[in-house]
C-alpha cells in the first residue's frame, strides 16, 4: 500500500481515477490555471509504485477547462471534457481529447 500526492498551490483536484492495463492508475480533474478563478484539465499517470509516468495540464488562457472522466483505449486515453468555456460551464462545449503521453488530439 502507498500513499503519494502530487500537486501545487494552485487547488489541483481529482474527479475521478482508474487503474490502466499496465496497473498504475490514471487520474483527471482540473487545477487552477494560476491565481485566476479559471481552471485547465489536468491528467495525471502513475505507475503500480505510485510513481508519476506524466502529467498534462491542457486548457485555453483565461477559460474554464475540466476533465470530467478518462477511459484506456489502444494506444492511449479518451478524456471527455467542457473546453473554452466560460464559467460556469455552457452546454456546447463537451468533447473529447485523445492523449497520450506525446500528443493530444480534441473532437469537439
Amino acid at each position: 500500500m502507498w500513499y503519494i500526492g502530487f500537486g501545487t498551490d494552485l487547488e489541483e483536484h481529482v474527479h475521478e481515477g482508474w487503474q490502466s492495463s499496465d496497473l498504475g492508475f490514471i487520474g483527471i480533474g482540473e487545477t487552477r490555471e494560476s491565481v485566476e478563478d479559471v481552471t485547465n484539465i489536468l491528467v495525471v499517470k502513475v505507475d503500480v509504485q505510485g510513481t508519476q509516468q506524466w502529467m498534462r495540464e491542457i486548457g485555453t488562457r483565461n477559460k474554464w477547462d475540466v476533465g470530467f472522466c478518462v477511459k484506456e483505449t489502444a494506444g492511449g486515453y479518451i478524456v471527455f471534457t467542457d473546453t473554452d468555456s466560460e464559467s460556469p460551464p455552457r452546454p456546447n462545449n463537451y468533447g473529447f481529447l485523445r492523449i497520450s503521453p506525446d500528443t493530444i488530439s480534441q473532437n469537439k
